[in-house]
């Protein structure tokens, strides 16, 4: 990123004017069931150049690496995708700092940040990358109902194609992201993943199969791999028609953003190591329709409960400072 640099602090002159140059580089890891955020790497490396007495003049602003940590992982996204459907979730945030810089001073020890998130699934969007027409926009609220995040979900690419958000960088840098490009990866499997029912009660049993082709469409007979769910990790080994059958229970696990349609959502991920090949399906474990009514309940109460307890806690914070 290339912008204006204003009133640029300098020796002996006073400030000058110049181009301030950006760099990020951002790594995600992502859990696969869900593609919630575990933890990031974000490296930003910053420069100010300025011409001074006819010499280009390059100064180091700054360089350092925040990672960053979220326990539970960050749900942004709830599959299947469903429209106007809704959902809150809690997590700590633990950032630790490595590296220099002259605009600020970086913190040597961790910060730990409690986040409060509410976030929704907006009707279907047609995104300007091809093949994303009919896409899912997904939005992130914080706690006082502001808009922190918008991503644009492309099925066809499996991940977002646009993404706008409010602090890409030092607490307050807004940014959107566009997809440029995509060139999918070729293992030589093509995997899928296939249940009935893909709803179920707490505690029941699914009929799970799995089928793989090869590049040339025909049935690959003979391999083995692993079925990872929430429940646990199955092996299997497809048959002569390519195709794996597991009769499997779905467990009774809760995930992290219970709605008032269901108790969780668990991705069903199938995984050929030897060809680094994968496939996926979703299964949605229903609640009971009072407990959907006590969940929507409990949404609420959390809600407020928080708000309650920053108010307590800034009280505290005055009757302490004096």
């Amino acid at each position: 990123v290339v912008g204006a640099g204003r009133d640029f602090p300098a020796p002996i002159i006073g400030t000058v004017d110049g181009t301030l140059e950006a760099r990020m580089t951002l790594v995600e890891y992502h859990r696969v069931g869900d593609l919630a955020l575990v933890e990031f790497d974000k490296n930003l490396v910053m420069e100010f150049v300025a011409v001074i007495a006819f010499v280009e003049e390059r100064v180091d602003v700054a360089d350092f690496t925040d990672n960053g940590v979220y326990s539970p992982p960050l749900e942004f996204y709830d599959f299947p995708a469903t429209e106007n459907e809704s959902w809150n979730q809690v997590t700590n945030l633990t950032i630790n700092t490595t590296g220099s810089s002259t605009v600020g001073q970086l913190l040597d020890e961790p910060q730990y940040l409690d986040q409060e998130w509410s976030f929704e699934t907006h009707t279907r969007v047609d995104d300007s990358f091809q093949g994303c027409d009919n896409s899912t926009s997904y939005w992130m609220y914080d706690s006082a109902g502001e808009p922190e995040e918008e991503r644009i979900w492309c099925q066809s690419v499996s991940n977002f194609a646009s993404r706008w958000t409010d602090d890409i960088a030092l607490g307050g840098v807004n940014a959107t992201m566009n997809l440029s490009l995509y060139q999918p990866s070729s293992s030589g499997f093509d995997v899928m993943v296939e249940m009935e029912p893909d709803e179920s009660p707490l505690n029941a049993e699914v009929d799970v199969w799995v089928n793989v082709t090869g590049e040339d469409g025909s049935p690959v007979s003979g391999e083995s791999g692993f079925l990872y769910t929430s429940a646990g990790r199955h092996t299997f080994t497809t048959d002569s028609n390519g195709s794996a059958f597991l009769r499997l229970g779905v467990g009774n696990a809760m995930d992290d953003t219970p709605t008032a349609d269901d108790w969780g959502t668990h991705g069903f991920v199938a995984y050929f190591h030897s060809e680094q090949a994968v496939g996926v399906s979703t299964m949605t474990l229903e609640g009971s329709a009072i407990g959907g009514l006590l969940r929507a309940e409990a949404g609420v109460w959390s809600a407020q409960a928080s708000a309650i307890m920053a108010l307590h806690a800034s009280r505290l914070e005055s009757s302490l400072r004096y």
